[in-house]
């Protein structure tokens, strides 16, 4: 009835070993007789039950481990008067450490407390508890006081209180404010008698703001964006050193102050015209008639119509009309060669007129917060595009191919939850792998070759417009993370190659027989446990890959495939191979290594095509005779097997050039191998050859086949001559020769017979 042992001893305190794992024992069970528990430099990162089981504990110390999280059974602890947590990886102290109402030593010292106020923490335990209780009658009231506690920093606990409606900060020593966005419910904020010397420049979109107290600040500016907080009815900025707005602009009040940020907006004299925030319902006919105009702004307005000779002004470089009521973009917009930037958020725009193709100049495009559903191909032309924000739209569903031309785009916004092209995983990797992932199927419809085996795309599923893709010959979905094949791929019976390398695979479907025209299939990776029949059918199949999977022997029905120059079926099960694998008479490079093969079959070694056989770490005993038969074999791949003798017929196989026989437990080479003129590349276990002898070996391949044709030789002649081998001693195997006439011993460094 004990709970399991991981869950009573923290994994990091059993990876330590015996004597860590008896220690936290000794010191839980001790615990619960003392109530005074010691787990310091444990390396735990966790509180386990063991732990915080024990609440009547009244001192709890784990100095010096890896906590990054306070649990809330810790607060069960209610008898704890002592904590302490010095040198761990804890961000955050919550209000929950209130409960802990008979605390009177606490120890944060050294954690990181990235979003705990240190300056708070420092000055002790009441401090921190009164700072914990403003926080905790906030989320009750909304409303939140922090004045005069010495804070450097916004703390983070405010931030994240979403439905604050009042916060009071004042005399305190903040610097600078961090994004505030999140609290849009507020209406009351103080910020007085601080150190800011400048606000957020979006300061401004805390638009329910009713009271603002910012005196006795480091002010030099105010955002030009307080502009946009019209419920602005009390507004106290004394004391700080502006220059923007200027003092006789700040003593006439709130509405003068806000006049003038409003009034920056405006530059009729020059060529930049901001008409913002003046409730047009069309654009003046007088602007239009700044035909040297470079920036035209019509943001905050309540326009319905972009005039269609929009166009005319051939000098724009920059056109902004947000938060209006724009149905349409004109197609002159094409015209306005020079424009690099066009802002239309937040409008009722349906679509993109194929004229924006012409804006070759164009770097930032947003059209956020439209009713747009599709964006048009011809996109893909604006070339020197590098920013692009589609967000809030929620009728855009699917992304085209050809923003994957784009090369320039090095922004990209745009809501994932209503993208289903390219799908989510692929989105939800970033804007640069959706833009590559649309590029290289932009690509493959030029090509007909589609590579998805990047590990950016991290794809479970596929889908196409399988109309772009009718010359899709070659598919490359390798190091994804497919479950099954993609259902169209039946219908592209003219594909040639396809990858589906290190997925998650656990089956292949019968429909596989659909493509007939299939030269390569790699399936490397996966988990297979068997192969369909069905493959048997893609008679045109030149590689087939089936390494590391789970399969524990092949399908007979591989032996139709007499075009197959490859198969690869290394690190799987397979303990037998069926006969009729002696039917590909194509083969050229069978590789069976880490299997669980415990005899080479006849059909298998009468494969008189294949040039490379790979049956390295299996459970080979011996190499039949019959090997003879694999005359066109080149490299021969024995490794790590159970092989105590080589057959005397590797001698036939005069057309070897590499042999590997490392792992074995052979001592001797046969000397037929003399006949093996052509081998370049012997690797074995030298140290345990008693022939040749280590000498021979020494000198290289050629000196080796040299010896050995001489004693293969002499078996008919009689007639030894081993003059010259650099032996050091009388090898063994001429004391087996009793036949021998003629043993030729010149020119060797013998010291004795």
């Amino acid at each position: 009835n004990n709970p399991p042992l991981f869950d009573y001893v923290p994994p990091d305190v059993l990876t330590q070993g015996v004597e860590s794992t008896r220690g936290f024992l000794r010191a839980v069970a001790l615990a619960q007789e003392t109530l005074v528990l010691s787990l310091t430099g444990l390396n735990i990162s966790v509180l386990s039950p063991s732990i915080t089981d024990v609440t009547q504990l009244t001192s709890l110390r784990m100095d010096n481990n890896r906590i990054e999280t306070l649990p809330p059974a810790l607060y069960d602890m209610t008898n704890l008067t002592s904590l302490s947590l010095q040198d761990n990886k804890i961000d955050h102290i919550g209000t929950d450490l209130l409960k802990l109402t008979y605390l009177n030593h606490l120890n944060f010292s050294d954690n990181p407390l990235a979003y705990s106020p240190k300056e708070i923490v420092a000055k002790g335990l009441s401090q921190l508890f009164a700072y914990l209780e403003r926080i905790a009658d906030s989320e009750k009231t909304n409303a939140l006081d922090l004045d005069s506690l010495g804070l450097t920093s916004m703390p983070y606990d405010v931030q994240r209180m979403t439905s604050l409606t009042s916060v009071s900060i004042a005399n305190n020593h903040l610097v600078q404010l961090p994004d505030m966005l999140p609290l849009q419910e507020m209406t009351i904020l103080n910020l007085s008698s601080n150190s800011l010397s400048s606000l957020p420049t979006d300061f401004g979109k805390l638009t329910k703001l009713q009271d603002l107290k910012l005196s006795d600040n480091k002010l030099a500016y105010l955002p030009l964006s307080m502009a946009l907080m019209t419920n602005l009815t009390r507004l106290d900025v004394a004391n700080n050193p502006f220059e923007s707005p200027p003092d006789e602009v700040v003593s006439q009040g709130l509405h003068q102050i806000l006049d003038y940020l409003r009034s920056l907006s405006y530059g009729s004299s020059s060529d930049d015209i901001d008409l913002r925030n003046q409730k047009l319902t069309k654009v003046p006919v007088h602007a239009m008639q700044f035909n040297t105009m470079k920036v035209l702004l019509l943001d905050d307005n309540d326009i319905t119509e972009l005039p269609e000779d929009i166009g005319s002004l051939k000098e724009l470089k920059k056109l902004s009309f947000t938060s209006n009521q724009v149905p349409r973009l004109p197609d002159s917009v094409g015209k306005l060669v020079r424009l690099e930037e066009l802002i239309a958020d937040n409008n009722l725009l349906e679509t993109i007129p194929s004229t924006v193709a012409d804006l070759r100049q164009l770097r930032k495009l947003s059209v956020r917060n439209n009713r747009i559903s599709t964006l048009p191909p011809d996109i893909g032309g604006l070339e020197n595009l590098t920013d692009l924000d589609v967000r809030d739209n929620p009728l855009l569903t699917a992304l085209p191919l050809e923003l994957g031309r784009l090369e320039a785009l090095s922004t990209f916004w745009l809501d994932v939850d209503n993208i289903t092209f390219p799908q989510p995983e692929v989105c939800l990797e970033g804007p640069r792998y959706t833009l590559k992932f649309l590029r290289v199927l932009f690509e493959a419809t030029r090509t007909g070759r589609l590579d998805l085996s990047s590990r950016d795309f991290n794809l479970q599923h596929l889908s196409i417009d399988e109309g772009r893709f009718t010359n899709l010959t070659e598919l490359n979905l390798a190091h994804n993370f497919f479950a099954e094949f993609p259902p169209f791929l039946e219908r592209f019976t003219e594909m040639r190659e396809l990858s589906m390398e290190s997925n998650k695979l656990e089956a292949i479907p019968v429909t596989i027989a659909q493509l007939a025209n299939l030269r390569v299939l790699d399936l490397r990776g996966n988990h297979l446990a068997v192969l369909p029949k069905e493959i048997g059918v893609l008679t045109d199949l030149r590689r087939l890959l089936v390494d590391k999977n789970e399969l524990t022997t092949l399908p007979a029905a591989l032996a139709t495939l007499h075009n197959l120059v490859d198969l690869h079926a290394s690190e799987n099960y397979i303990a037998s191979l069926p006969p009729e694998l002696g039917d590909l008479v194509s083969l050229l490079d069978l590789r069976l290594q880490y299997n669980d093969l415990q005899i080479l079959t006849r059909e298998v070694i009468h494969l008189t095509s294949v040039t490379r056989l790979n049956v390295s770490f299996n459970k080979l005993r011996f190499i039949p005779e019959e090997i003879a038969g694999m005359k066109g074999l080149k490299t021969l791949e024995l490794d790590s097997n159970e092989v105590a003798q080589l057959p005397s017929a590797l001698g036939v196989l005069t057309n070897i050039t590499e042999l590997s026989l490392v792992g074995n437990k052979i001592t001797e080479l046969p000397s037929e191998m003399g006949e093996l003129t052509g081998l370049r590349a012997l690797r074995c276990d030298v140290e345990q050859f008693t022939s040749p002898p280590p000498e021979v070996f020494a000198q290289g391949v050629d000196t080796l086949i040299e010896y050995l044709g001489r004693v293969a030789e002499a078996r008919t002649s009689n007639y030894l001559q081993l003059g010259d081998m650099g032996l050091q001693a009388l090898p063994s195997v001429v004391l087996h020769m009793e036949a021998l006439e003629y043993l030729n011993l010149d020119g060797n460094n013998l010291k004795g017979l």
